[in-house]
């Protein structure tokens, strides 16, 4: 059975400098954590921040992506900024390491701006490939891309193809694919309050 067409909405959680930990302190690994992420079922990019300079210190993050693959990134610490991980999370669910204490230095955990919907499985091998994907937003103001991938399954290493002609959209979008693709996605690159709705409409195999 085709899983298409499928509706799905997000309201994506705003910036959080710690929402996810307000200030680690001494040498961990750090088990207590406000929350795993910001629950809004999009992966984030990671956010670490500090007053003081880190940089020579490893942080190890471990969670799942939007599609519960489990994933992990190790990067040096912030530098009196905030630093962002290259990979985006859903959750954090196992203790945050570092490779030499934080002294009496605080580090804030939370995640930035940018943020992604799950992959969305499609049936390539339909005979007659067609399928329509569009972006809406119903609330507040948002900037996307839309994306999509060859890779089958889905890992955290799919190679993200974006579909140029809806780059840096702000206003509800369609598009048609007439030859297979394996999934599609949206980035959100930035949104205030914004409400955004991503459709998949595929037929049955004929």
């Amino acid at each position: 059975m085709n899983p298409n067409p499928k509706k799905t909405t997000y309201t994506p959680a705003a910036v959080s400098a710690n929402g996810i930990a307000a200030a680690l302190t001494g040498a961990g690994p750090f088990t207590t954590l406000s929350a795993p992420g910001p629950a809004d079922s999009l992966e984030h990019q990671v956010s670490l921040q500090s007053a003081a300079n880190l940089s020579a210190i490893s942080v190890t993050i471990t969670g799942t992506d939007a599609n519960d693959n489990v994933i992990s990134e190790t990067r040096a610490g912030p530098n009196a900024n905030t630093v962002l991980t290259t990979k985006y999370f859903k959750t954090v669910t196992a203790p945050i390491t570092v490779d030499a204490t934080l002294g009496v230095n605080t580090m804030a955990v939370g995640w930035g701006a940018p943020a992604r919907t799950r992959w969305e499985n499609i049936d390539y091998r339909q005979n007659g490939f067609a399928l329509s994907v569009a972006v809406a937003i119903s609330a507040g103001v948002a900037n996307y891309d839309m994306q999509h991938t060859y890779d089958v399954p889905l890992t955290d290493s799919n190679a993200a193809i974006p579909y140029t002609a809806l780059a840096a959209q702000t206003t509800n979008r369609d598009v048609q694919y007439v030859a297979p693709i394996g999934s599609v996605r949206v980035l959100l690159n930035t949104n205030t309050g914004a409400t955004v709705i991503h459709y998949v409409f595929q037929g049955e195999r004929s």
